[in-house]
């Protein structure tokens, strides 16, 4: 029995490899919907294919300024051609945060906030000097007063007199005390420009890893049409290999059926891989705010971006050293104890001097004739009925407030980057444990297709063996991608970057 086995396999072999000749001579023509394609080898590597892969070369800055958007920010497609896609560059990580740090719409609001608090810090700031106004008037009059005084002593009518006059006032105050209520106001315009400030910091930071976060699915979508089409490659070699036995009278229909069935699947996923493509350029192109015609492709290889060389505990130290959202909250907590003050000013002594120089001519009298007044007025509100204390305590309730705030952002900012460590300490061992699964992946499938071949094997083991390669090319791909992605989380939620610029490519 084992002799006659070994002489059925070596005339399957046989049959087989006679089968391949006649079909490197005259390819066999597939079903109609199978299209034929150049045999790809056995064990294909996890590679992206040339056409997905961008040109490695530099864009130089007037490529990138061609993606670029318009100056004006009203400006909106109004025809269809113009949303239509007619430029797609490729861009590196580091091209894509430079474009992010000129275009990105949240970052300039930021920054109109932040210019528009430092306006009203100097408008603050304007209220220790003094106040200077001039007025000139020029007017014309007939005064009834006048007439009545002029009859009395005539007993009758005098014809109408006008009286014009021309005046001139320069008119200087200043208010010596304001019950604290001025440098209360100076104090919290100069928190609020502090707060603007950390805004715009915190914004900078949660736009990079925005960035980062979808150039990382733009890769993973790009490597996910590839593990796709190479999926594509193993099932119809395993669909050949079917129809070559079959041809030879040692294979079955149900194996062809099987094959195709497979194949059509892998084609299925292969059209949802390049629409989730085309997601995520127009998610990257959106965040980068590019012109409506452009589009963009990673150029960057998938690896990792990166290593972390801290300790949870020194991370977690540098989060809450670091972080703006903390500093904020402690920005607010100023402003409220200051508004406190503005209010209390309501019902303290309010103190200003004053002084004015008048001249007026009077063009039918003779003239001119000039004077000043010089004073000083003090101002007291001893009662309001309680309203000045009452926003005053609200204030402070509201100073108490951004204490819990503070209590409850570093909590939250401790556990976040806990997360982010042990995630990345995890998928640093899933990209060593992935790469040797693909690598027992490919021998299994090559294997199995020996197997198949050789009539010891079934269709069954070739597709399941095919199915665990995509799952492991799927699974090293989603390792790299979550370690660069709780690298760039990581290194936002303890505020560290290379040379402190959010922007700065890893």
């Amino acid at each position: 029995m084992p002799a006659i086995s070994r002489v059925l396999k070596a005339s399957i072999a046989a049959a087989i490899a006679a089968g391949s000749s006649t079909a490197a001579m005259a390819q066999p023509a597939l079903p109609e919907s199978q299209e034929s394609a150049p045999e790809p080898p056995k064990v294909p590597t996890f590679e992206l294919p040339p056409a997905l892969i961008p040109p490695p070369q530099e864009r130089s800055q007037e490529s990138l300024r061609e993606i670029e958007p318009s100056p004006n920010p009203l400006q909106r497609p109004n025809r269809p051609q113009q949303a239509q896609v007619e430029m797609v560059r490729a861009l590196s990580l580091e091209q894509a945060l430079q474009l992010a740090r000129r275009n990105n719409p949240q970052l300039e609001q930021a920054r109109q906030e932040l210019a528009a608090a430092r306006d009203s810090l100097q408008a603050a700031q304007a209220e220790r000097f003094p106040e200077l106004t001039t007025r000139v008037t020029l007017d014309t009059a007939k005064r009834a007063t006048s007439e009545i005084r002029a009859q009395e002593q005539s007993f009758q009518l005098e014809p109408d007199e006008l009286n014009t006059a021309l005046n001139g006032e320069l008119q200087l105050s200043y208010d010596i005390y304001t019950g604290e209520r001025r440098s209360a106001q100076i104090e919290q315009a100069e928190q609020r420009v502090r707060l603007r400030q950390l805004q715009l910091e915190q914004q900078r930071e949660a736009v990079a890893l925005k960035v980062k976060e979808r150039y990382y699915s733009l890769q993973e979508a790009t490597s996910q049409v590839a593990i796709a089409q190479a999926a594509i490659n193993e099932s119809r070699q395993s669909l050949r290999d079917a129809q070559l036995r079959k041809r030879a009278g040692v294979g079955t229909q149900f194996d062809v059926l099987q094959a195709q069935t497979e194949l059509s699947q892998d084609r299925q996923e292969l059209a949802n891989a390049r629409a989730q493509q085309r997601i995520a350029r127009r998610r990257l192109a959106q965040t980068l705010n590019l012109a409506p015609q452009a589009s963009v492709t990673a150029q960057d290889p998938v690896e990792k971006a990166g290593t972390w060389q801290q300790s949870l505990e020194a991370s977690i130290t540098q989060a809450l050293r670091n972080r703006s959202e903390l500093e904020q909250q402690i920005a607010q907590r100023r402003i409220s104890q200051q508004e406190a003050q503005v209010a209390l000013a309501g019902i303290r002594p309010q103190v200003s001097a004053f002084g004015s120089y008048n001249i007026r001519k009077e063009f039918n009298n003779v003239g001119p004739g000039d004077g000043f007044r010089l004073g000083v007025q003090m101002q007291w509100t001893a009662f309001d009925g309680g309203r000045a204390r009452s926003q005053a305590q609200q204030a402070r309730e509201q100073a108490e407030t951004a204490e819990a705030r503070f209590a409850n952002q570093r909590n939250q900012i401790r556990l976040a980057v806990e997360e982010s460590f042990f995630n990345l300490q995890a998928n640093q061992q899933n990209i060593q444990t992935a790469k040797a699964e693909v690598r027992q992946a490919e021998e299994a499938l090559r294997l199995a297709r020996l197997r198949f071949q050789a009539g010891v094997g079934t269709q069954t083991d070739v597709i399941n063996a095919q199915a665990r390669l995509t799952r492991a090319r799927e699974n090293r791909l989603t390792a790299i991608i979550n370690y660069n992605t709780s690298l760039a989380r990581l290194q936002r939620r303890t505020s560290s970057f290379p040379q402190d610029d959010p922007f700065a490519a890893p």
